[in-house]
């Protein structure tokens, strides 16, 4: 109610760009801002007079970037799906109206679009062109009948303490982290088709077959897979005693 800091929205324009080329660090920042008003004559009382507001205020303003461009694009989206939808529906009378599917998936929920009447997609969605204009804007290579092309990696060492406090229900409205209910659902799902026990490596080469089409022996596709950290499942990658999240796993554009 009674704000004791001002910042013009330049200087923290100035300091967004300044980031996007060198490691964020308020403090540095600060410290240089203090020091170079003190040699022009002006004096900034208390030991910290500057970080911790300054660090608020390019928050907030950053809050306000990201909702305002959040909003431009659902305006911009729902009226570019309400002229589709129209065409839609002009051209093929049958078609039922998937107006708030399509948002769902917009959002990255993960509703079932098997029970739904919808046609067929013939461009990627405003979800996966945000996520990579390069793979999915434009000619996809959905024409080729290929989806995308993606890899998983998996860290263990970022962990979150079992005692320590979780981080606050706000997100930025572009996250690209799921969501730990999602990975739940999704958890619970792989446990019960996941078929009971380990395979067992084949210790006899005339005993070993082949899956499928593939020309490599069961066996060494075993071996390979036993060699990787995160495909062993049997194998604790941190204490669960300490930490409630012991790794951190990521879907990486090509």
């Amino acid at each position: 109610m009674y704000p004791s800091l001002a910042v013009d929205l330049r200087v923290l324009e100035f300091v967004n760009r300044l980031y996007l080329r060198i490691s964020p660090n308020n403090t540095a920042l600060c410290d240089t801002l203090r020091d170079f008003l003190k040699s022009q004559g002006y004096q900034l009382k208390g030991q910290d007079p500057l970080r911790r507001r300054f660090s608020n205020a390019l928050l907030w303003y950053n809050s306000l970037v990201q909702a305002t461009n959040d909003y431009v694009d659902r305006v911009v989206e729902d009226s570019r799906k309400s002229l589709t939808d129209q065409t839609l529906s002009l051209s093929s009378p049958g078609i039922t109206d998937n107006t708030h599917s399509g948002r769902d998936e917009e959002h990255g929920t993960k509703r079932s679009r098997i029970e739904e009447d919808e046609p067929i997609r013939h461009r990627p969605s405003e979800y996966l062109r945000r996520r990579c204009p390069l793979c999915f804007g434009g000619s996809s290579a959905l024409e080729n009948e290929l989806s995308c092309i993606v890899c998983l990696d998996a860290c263990f060492t970022q962990k979150n303490n079992t005692q320590s406090y979780r981080d606050p229900p706000r997100e930025h409205p572009r996250t690209v982290f799921i969501s730990e209910a999602d990975v739940n659902t999704w958890q619970r799902f792989v446990d019960s088709v996941r078929p009971n026990g380990t395979k067992s490596q084949a210790s006899n080469l005339d005993n070993d077959g082949y899956e499928g089409n593939l020309k490599v022996p069961n066996s060494v596709l075993d071996g390979c897979e036993s060699s990787f950290i995160a495909a062993d499942g049997a194998r604790v990658k941190a204490s669960t005693q300490f930490f409630d999240s012991t790794g951190l796993m990521g879907l990486l554009c090509r």
